[in-house]
This record gives C-alpha cells, sequence and structure tokens, in this order.
C-alpha cells in the first residue's frame, strides 16, 4: 500500500480525505485531512463566513489545515482536530466553554465584541485590513454573530423552479366484472390511475393523467388546457378519438389548483374532473386492462379506495381534492331531493 498522499489517489475509490488519513495516521507522513468537522473548526477558528459549497472555501480550509499540521504527530493531531469538531465544536450546541483553542477562535472573540462597527476578517486570504464584505471567500458582511454557530455560512436556498400541470380525475361507472369484486361493494365510479416512465421524477410511480403546460400568471385557461389534456389522452390511447373528440360527453368541471413542492421543483397542478357516462368506449377497453393485473401502466379504482393507496403526497393532495368535490356534489343532490320530499309533504289544511 503506498505511504505517500499521491500513490494512495491513485487507487480507485480512494480520494483527498481518505488519502491524507492513512498517510498521516498509518504512516505519520505530514498531511492534512479535512471533514465536515475539520471545516466547521477551521471556519469558526478563522472566522470566515463561506458555505461548505463554495470551492474556495475547501480549498482554503485545505490550504489551513496543511499549514497547521504537527509534523511531530500528524496521525495524532488530525484525529484530535476531527475530535474536536465531533464532539465540542458541533454544529448547533458548541461547548465553547469548553474548548482547548477558545482563545485562538476569532469567531468566539466576535461574539464577545458585538459592539465593533466593522468586522475584521484577520488570517483568512483577506488583508489584515480588510472588512467582510471585501472578502472572496465570506458571502457576505453579516455583521457581528451572537454566536459561533453562524459559521460556516448555510449555502443560499436556490429557489425552485415553477412548473405548471395540467392534471385530469377521469372517472366512469364501475363495470360488471368490477362490481363483482367485494372491495368495490357500494362504490358505483371508479378512476383512472396510469404509471409514470420508469425512468425520471417519481419513476413508476401512479398518478392521475398529467400533462406538463406553459408556465404563465395567471395559469393557462381552462378551455386550453382541456384541449392539451384531451390530446395528451388521445396520445396515449388511454380514451378513445370519438371519447376526445365529443369532449362534452359526460360532465367535466374545472377543480381548484393544487401546490405541491419538491427540494427543486415548485408544481403547481391544474385539476379538472371529467366523469364519463356509462356507455363509454373505454369501459370494455378497461376491464382488458384490469385483466392485465398492476403490470399494465393503466388501471381504474374505486374513489373510495384512493386514500388507502400508496401515492406520491402530491397526487394525495389530488384525491382529498376529487373527493371532496365528489362529496359537495352528493349534498348538492341530497339537499334537492330532500326539499322536494318535504314540499310533497306538506298537505293543505282543509281550511
Amino acid at each position: 500500500l503506498p505511504s505517500t498522499v499521491a500513490g494512495l489517489k491513485k487507487i480507485t475509490g480512494i480520494g483527498d480525505y481518505t488519502a491524507g488519513a492513512i498517510s498521516s495516521i498509518a504512516f505519520n507522513k505530514v498531511e492534512p485531512l479535512v471533514d465536515g468537522n475539520v471545516i466547521r473548526v477551521v471556519s469558526r477558528l478563522r472566522a470566515v463566513a463561506a458555505s461548505k459549497k463554495n470551492t474556495k472555501f475547501i480549498q482554503y480550509v485545505w490550504e489551513t489545515a496543511r499549514k497547521i499540521v504537527d509534523p511531530e504527530s500528524p496521525g495524532a493531531f488530525n484525529q484530535g482536530l476531527m475530535e474536536l469538531g465531533a464532539t465540542i465544536c458541533t454544529p448547533k450546541s458548541p461547548l465553547c466553554g469548553n474548548c482547548p483553542v477558545q482563545s485562538l477562535c476569532l469567531a468566539f472573540k466576535e461574539t464577545k465584541r458585538r459592539r465593533r462597527p466593522h468586522r475584521k476578517v484577520e488570517s483568512t486570504t483577506c488583508s489584515s485590513s480588510a472588512t467582510a464584505s471585501e472578502c472572496q471567500l465570506c458571502q457576505s458582511d453579516m455583521g457581528i454573530p451572537e454566536s459561533v454557530t453562524a459559521y460556516p455560512a448555510k449555502a443560499p436556498k436556490k429557489r425552485p423552479r415553477e412548473e405548471h400541470v395540467a392534471v385530469c380525475v377521469v372517472t366512469r361507472p364501475v363495470s360488471p366484472t368490477m362490481q363483482e369484486n367485494a372491495s368495490n361493494s357500494g362504490n358505483n365510479r371508479v378512476c383512472l390511475l396510469v404509471k409514470r416512465d420508469a425512468k425520471g421524477l417519481l419513476a413508476g410511480q401512479w398518478e392521475f393523467p398529467s400533462v406538463g403546460i406553459p408556465v404563465s400568471t395567471p395559469p393557462l385557461a381552462y378551455h386550453a388546457r382541456r384541449d392539451v389534456m384531451n390530446k395528451f389522452l388521445r396520445s396515449n390511447g388511454w380514451l378513445s378519438a370519438q371519447e376526445v373528440k365529443d369532449d362534452e360527453n359526460g360532465a367535466r368541471m374545472d377543480l381548484k389548483s393544487v401546490v405541491h413542492v419538491f427540494s427543486h421543483i415548485r408544481q403547481t397542478m391544474l385539476v379538472e374532473k371529467w366523469e364519463l357516462p356509462g356507455e363509454s368506449d373505454s369501459r370494455s377497453r378497461s376491464e382488458r386492462y384490469d385483466a392485465a393485473g398492476k403490470e399494465g401502466t393503466l388501471k381504474w379504482v374505486s374513489m373510495q379506495e384512493l386514500p388507502s393507496i400508496p401515492l406520491t403526497s402530491g397526487v394525495k393532495k389530488v384525491v382529498r381534492l376529487a373527493l371532496k368535490q365528489e362529496a359537495a356534489d352528493k349534498r348538492k343532490q341530497s339537499f334537492g331531493g330532500g326539499s322536494a320530499g318535504r314540499k310533497r309533504r306538506r298537505k293543505p289544511s282543509g281550511k
């Protein structure tokens, strides 16, 4: 096994940190090593308000670690530096009162001098007279921090990109085959779920038919979204050409929008509901899909079963919206029928 960092890095799977650790600890070579703990310790010792994602800052940490490594016991020193970060100079609750290098820590000194008008970034790559705003490493002049936990600085979060998606909750009456299934007893409608591609975001997950549309303010008008969805449903073979052509076939309505935020995407789902009539071409075709089982890319599921099916968080939001609308529709029907009944029961007094 090579004893030098250069020789160790030639071995597949060994990077800067592992090479520095093996070389200094196993072979007593005067080599630095840098991990998350060392980054935090150096950042606080030198009061550098930079993010771990800043490549120049990481390079600076390596340079600093190389300068301070003990030439007599490099392995023990490197392990002690990592242990210092792991047990004393911790991310959230540092034990500054127990720190053996407190007198050398610029971050600790700064917390004791909050009234200084300008903070000087001493001992960094900046000149001794440079302020934080002039520092090439610091993200910004954050003033005098209240705690050493301000170091290292957190990377600014990238704003997630906006994405608009048209979603269609397609429902139809339960077929005779599905009605025989006990799990569907009492449920008179089923909805269409399709499987996403095997690659990409949410690969292989089940969802309602969904298609991306241009982002706009206000969002794309309903009639335009409906045209996009018609083309999408027809191109995938999920509905027949006649069904899509006659999109007034059945009750179709625009629902509210639902927002779901991923780590990098803010997705606005513009939802509509389409209730197909009983005599639909999709009915016989759906039974063939049912027979294919879960290996297919399309299936019909009862509305009441949706909450118990494993679905993504975004799709569950659409489910709640669809079920809420269905409950509202049932209440309207019930209210209308109840009112008529009460009116019929009111008989004249005969006077």
